[in-house]
């Protein structure tokens, strides 16, 4: 790997999936032991290779998206003379969010949107408020420069994705979802820079 070019200005444009926990895969990550079938967990990741990541769980035509990184400040302070100044400032409560806009719609976003059981393509009934409208799982996230040229990024986060503005439709235009992805802590997740 070259390592990222900093000195390079570059212009991300993103590709997303998602492979949410409970579903089986047949290429595990090296990270998790092996190359063998799996259920997807926290602790065991679908591997790059599996052919399900873009035959079931591509999140559609990425138009815009957001990575966040926040955490709660405390300060401390100390006397100097007769009044109390900053002395240290913490970070703490920290948190990562990532956030895209898909032009398409598939069977996780019906899901999300019906707070439905697991919807995959081929699913001719499914039953509305019978889960939570989020589901926790696996996002890979990679960032393109702006020639689509040179893959810049690749994420492997572990979080929960949600829909919280719902399923839009409108009768002129096209869909556009608007995701959210907390991700959560696993020893597993990783970024690369490539």
């Amino acid at each position: 790997m070259a390592g990222l070019i900093l000195n390079e200005f570059w212009v991300p444009t993103a590709e997303c999936w998602f492979w949410p926990e409970g579903q089986t895969f047949t290429v595990g990550d090296s990270s998790n032991g092996g190359t063998g079938s799996g259920t997807c967990a926290k602790t065991a990741k679908p591997g790059a290779t599996d052919p399900l990541w873009n035959s079931r769980f591509r999140m559609g035509c990425v138009s815009a998206g957001s990575i966040k990184s926040e955490s709660d400040q405390t300060d401390v302070y100390c006397a100097n003379g007769a009044a109390l100044v900053r002395a240290h400032t913490y970070r703490i409560k920290q948190k990562l969010t990532v956030e895209f806009t898909s032009q398409e719609v598939d069977p996780i976003g019906f899901q999300l949107a019906f707070g439905s059981q697991t919807i995959t393509v081929g699913t001719v009934q499914f039953n509305p408020l019978v889960k939570a409208p989020f589901s926790n799982g696996w996002l890979k996230l990679q960032l393109y420069n702006q020639n689509n040229s040179a893959l810049r990024i690749v994420a492997d986060l572990w979080g929960q994705l949600a829909l919280p503005n719902g399923l839009p439709f409108e009768q002129e235009g096209h869909i556009e979802s608007q995701f959210q992805f907390d991700v959560l802590i696993s020893p597993l997740s990783t970024i690369s820079a490539l």
